[in-house]
This record gives C-alpha cells, sequence and structure tokens, in this order.
C-alpha cells in the first residue's frame, strides 16, 4: 500500500490524518516499507489496520458473503 491509500483507509475508518502524523506512527509502531528505493514507497498491506488496533479503534470489517449453510439455516428459520 502507497502512503495515499493508508491515508485513504484510515480517513474511510473515521480517522482522518496527514502525511506528517503517519509517518510518526510508522515510526512509533515501526512499520517498516517494503522495499529500498520504491516509488511510490510501499507499505505492507495490514498498515492501516495496525494503527486503527494501535489507536484503539477498530478496522471496519470486511464484507461476509454468507454461506449456503447460513442461508439455509435462515430459510428454515423463517419457515417456523
Amino acid at each position: 500500500m502507497t502512503t495515499a491509500q493508508i491515508i485513504a483507509g484510515l480517513a474511510s475508518a473515521g480517522k482522518p490524518v496527514s502525511q506528517a502524523q503517519l509517518y510518526r506512527y510508522f515510526d512509533t509502531l515501526n512499520i517498516k516499507p517494503l522495499g529500498i528505493r520504491q516509488r511510490p514507497q510501499q507499505y505492507p498491506a495490514d498498515a492501516a489496520d495496525t494503527i486503527l488496533r494501535a489507536l484503539g479503534l477498530t478496522p471496519q470489517p470486511k464484507a461476509s458473503i454468507p454461506t449456503m449453510k447460513q442461508l439455509k439455516a435462515e430459510k428454515r428459520k423463517a419457515k417456523l
């Protein structure tokens, strides 16, 4: 993830941050870039989630698709 993607991910979770603040979080939480001399610099995919957890916020849950077993259970429950 680039810094712009991480900032967007934090903003969508309700925690807008500046780029300077983001780099402070990287230093504090020891989040390192994935490689050397990349333009734009790439960071781990879970960097935004790591920052949210450190701030005491929970990352937004990913949308899950119900399984067939769950759908059938709901159908049986609705018939009763």
